[in-house]
């Protein structure tokens, strides 16, 4: 492998990588009973972790169809009514782009919006990173990174919001399997 880049293109590509001394992404992911998504969303969860921003120079897989079906349920569980395009151009823009930042995000945003003949709503982006952080859709890392990353779920704060509202230390949230999740 050739470093970083090779690597995060045998997570995230949409082609396979061409390189001898790696099996492909397909290979690893049938030994280990391993969903696709699964495994790039735990990835992005790592990377937020560790606060590091990836800028994918390659086209990646599009957003899965389950994480759309999870955005929808999203939306109608705070009554959001916008198009539901615009909040798969937000989420994707994440998907495609972990660690991104505010000014990038809304850039990338308006220029997606022009491209699929959409209007951009410019109050919109701030409210849907709002709903979906709160439902832990997607995530900002603590660790000063001021980057958004999709990772589906958050453990982590999954656990900190049940010990503020329980007041007592709850570790069920580390223990459940993260592809159960989903």
């Amino acid at each position: 492998m050739r470093g970083d880049e090779d690597g995060a293109q045998w997570v995230f590509g949409k082609e396979p990588l061409d390189a001898e001394d790696i099996p492909p992404r397909e290979i690893i992911l049938e030994l280990f009973h391993a969903r696709e998504f699964v495994f790039q969303l735990r990835v992005q969860y790592e990377l937020l972790r560790k606060g590091t921003k990836l800028t994918l120079g390659f086209m990646t897989s599009p957003l899965p169809q389950l994480l759309k079906f999870q955005l929808l349920g999203s939306l109608r569980r705070v009554n959001l009514l916008v198009d539901p395009d615009l909040v798969f151009i937000i989420a994707s823009t994440i998907w495609e782009n972990p660690g991104i930042n505010d000014a990038e995000l809304i850039q990338t945003y308006q220029t997606r919006c022009k491209l699929a003949g959409l209007r951009p709503d410019f109050d919109l982006p701030p409210r849907v990173l709002a709903f979906l952080e709160l439902d832990y859709i997607i995530s900002r890392a603590d660790t000063g990174s001021t980057g958004w990353y999709l990772t589906g779920r958050n453990p982590i704060r999954m656990r900190q919001d049940a010990q503020e509202e329980t007041g007592r230390m709850n570790t069920g949230a580390d223990q459940r399997s993260w592809s159960a999740q989903f």
